[in-house]
């Protein structure tokens, strides 16, 4: 089955959301996981992570694709 999962917080940051696409994509379901870039919690894009990096990753199977967004500050 493909699943599009639309998530606010995702990989790298500690979500449970983590774990469920872990697990969709060992029942060999096709994952992409549409998130923005890492800013939790401080409000920051992450390290590692700018608008220059690639908007397509992979995590654990899954297909992730980065879209800009307002990061909420403190």
């Amino acid at each position: 089955m493909r699943i599009l999962i639309v998530t606010q917080y995702f990989w790298p940051e500690n979500f449970r959301i983590n774990d469920l696409v872990s697990d969709l994509v060992i029942r060999n379901h096709q994952v992409t996981v549409l998130t923005g870039v890492p800013n939790y919690p401080t409000g920051k894009t992450d390290t590692g992570f700018s608008e220059n990096s690639s908007k397509y990753n992979e995590y654990q199977g899954a297909e992730v694709v980065r879209v800009p967004m307002v990061v909420r500050g403190k």
